[in-house]
């Protein structure tokens, strides 16, 4: 995990990435689709699209969504090697605007080995 924040208690940018394996017999995109399914009351303004990081082709979802009073934008990106799925995950309270340029050195640096 990755934070913006200076100060305890202060609202910031976070971003984390988080792996697991992919199920047998599912997809990328199988997987991507039953987990936003099981909070899909929870969330507004939803976007979804396709991407590429660093060559690795990516499901990308943008939604806010209630964490404690107020809500949060998320931004979300997962990709597949080799049967293990990663999920790059940005939050912050807000709009994501005024992180975008560190949003974007992040994502450009990540690579998968």
């Amino acid at each position: 995990m990755i934070t913006s924040v200076q100060k305890k208690g202060d609202f910031g940018a976070y971003f984390a990435v988080a792996s697991k394996p992919l199920p047998e017999g599912k997809s990328l995109e199988e997987v991507f689709r039953d987990t936003y399914d099981q909070i899909e009351g929870e969330m507004r303004e939803v976007s979804e699209s396709t991407t590429s990081i660093n060559g690795v082709q990516a499901f990308e979802m943008n939604y806010e969504r209630p964490w404690g009073e107020p809500w949060w934008q998320f931004r979300d990106w997962w990709l597949e090697k080799d049967k293990t799925i990663y999920v790059l995950s940005f939050h912050c309270l807000g709009s994501s605007e005024k992180y975008q340029e560190d949003l974007d050195y992040i994502l450009n640096s990540f690579r998968i080995k």
